[in-house]
């Protein structure tokens, strides 16, 4: 998640400041690229932290998830479009697309913590 929240970052904000259509176009397929393995990694975490018989609760709650962020998203990007410009609306996907990327870090840095003692416990370095 780390690596796809910076990369759909770096790339909606290239499509922000794109001058040409086709640059625009361009930049949102690269920035799509890295939406579906960040997705795909949110729901293997949450495949992995469900309990015994509640991984079907876990995927249909994170569909909701994904569906109720869409529109929100998508009413909020299409207000800052209309009243900003489309950079408003880039700009709330690149917002988006950081906090990602932070939560990808916050989950790495955790599971880093998780293994740690473990690992100190067995004497492997």
């Amino acid at each position: 998640m780390l690596i796809g929240g910076a990369g759909m970052a770096v790339f909606i904000t290239a499509a922000t400041f794109a001058s040409a259509l086709g640059a625009t176009a361009v930049a949102l397929l690269a920035t799509g690229a890295f939406l579906g393995p960040a997705l795909v990694t949110a729901f293997s975490i949450a495949e992995r932290r469900s309990p015994a018989g509640g991984i079907a609760v876990s995927m249909t709650s994170m569909q909701s998830g994904v569906t109720i962020g869409v529109a929100i998203g998508s009413a909020a990007g299409g207000a800052l479009a209309a009243s900003v410009g489309p950079e408003g609306g880039f700009g709330l996907g690149a917002l988006a697309s950081v906090v990602i990327g932070l939560t990808g870090l916050a989950l790495l840095a955790a599971g880093r913590q998780r293994r740690g003692p473990a690992l100190q416990e067995s004497g492997k370095p």
